[in-house]
Formats: C-alpha cells, structure tokens, sequence
C-alpha cells in the first residue's frame, strides 16, 4: 500500500511540472528577446490589405516590415466598417494571452490612451515624432505583461502598434513603416 501511495504521488508532482513546464513554453517567445537576434520579417501586405478590402472605411496602413526577435509570427485579421485589428502570434489560430504577442489597430471613434496616474512607478509614457512629422505617443504599461504601444492620429482615425515586452524602437519602426506606406485601401 505504501509504493502505491509513494507512485501516486510522485506521479502527481510530474503532472504538476509538466503543467508548469509546458506554461514556461507558452511564455517563452515574450520572456527571451535578444536585441542582437533582430530580424526584418516581411509584413504580408498584399494578403492582409485584399482580405480587408471593401469591408472597412478607414485608410488601412500597414508595415512593409516587421521587426521581430520572436521567431515566427502568424498574422490574423478582425475587420469591421470602423476599423481593423490585426493581430501578431507565436502559433496560429491563437487564442490565448501567453501566445499573442501584439498587434496593429484602427479605429475610426478611438480615443488615445491617457497618461498612466504619477502613482504608477512602473509605466512610462511620452509624445514622440513619427515619420511624415505625425506626433505620436509611446505608452508601456506592465500587468500580467508588459505590453507597451504607439498610437497616433491620421484622417481622424486612431491607430495603434502594441507588443508585449516590445521596445519603443521597435513600436517607432513598424508605426513609421505603417505611414511611410501611405494607405493601402487600393
């Protein structure tokens, strides 16, 4: 009786660091980012703007290239009439927190993020310049992640770049990308 108490409980100390094992995988992608692993991948243009075409009225501005560090990215769209939201992932068809690493949005009635409270030690938040002289905004504000983003105002549309544990360079490269390319709505 005593091997069979001492199995199942070893048996169940395995599972437990199996379950906690296989969490450290999920968050590996946003927890290990090495700048010198930088990458320029190919933003699917083509493939996003003619899945998006006809069913939005706003500009879609999108990257030509996307900065990553994360290996490889898996591009999803959710399109309505006001706007779009594109999400970037670690597997595709995610749908879980650990897997998404950030995304780009447009919303036609958006509204900025407002600056984090001064009691708030662990944000940071500032207006920064973009490409074409676009004054922008950087925010990184930490939670169960720390996912930080850069929003700006073009034809009365709020756009947003987020990425979890992303760098303001990084935001500032795709965001710049996404203007410089003008709007793709052909």
């Amino acid at each position: 009786m005593l091997q069979i108490a001492q199995l199942t409980k070893t048996l169940l100390k395995n599972k437990a660091l199996t379950f906690l094992a296989s969490l450290s995988l999920c968050a590996t992608p946003s927890l290990f980012l090495s700048p010198s692993a930088q990458a320029e991948i190919k933003f699917p243009v083509q493939e996003m703007t003619t899945k998006m075409k006809g069913r939005t009225s706003v500009p879609i501005l999108l990257p030509s290239n996307f900065p990553s560090d994360r290996g490889s990215v898996f591009f999803e769209e959710k399109v309505n009439p006001q706007g779009y939201l594109i999400n970037f992932t670690a597997t595709p068809n995610c749908r879980a927190t650990a897997c998404r690493q950030g995304g780009m949005s447009a919303e036609s009635s958006g509204m900025l993020t407002p600056p984090p409270p001064k009691s708030d030690s662990r944000s940071q938040y500032q207006t920064i310049l973009l490409a074409n002289g676009i004054e922008g905004q950087y925010y990184n504000g930490c939670r169960l992640y720390c996912t930080a983003l850069v929003e700006w105002r073009y034809q009365g549309v709020l756009y947003r770049v987020t990425l979890k544990n992303g760098s303001l360079e990084d935001l500032q490269a795709i965001a710049n990308s996404a203007i410089e390319g003008g709007s793709r709505s052909f």
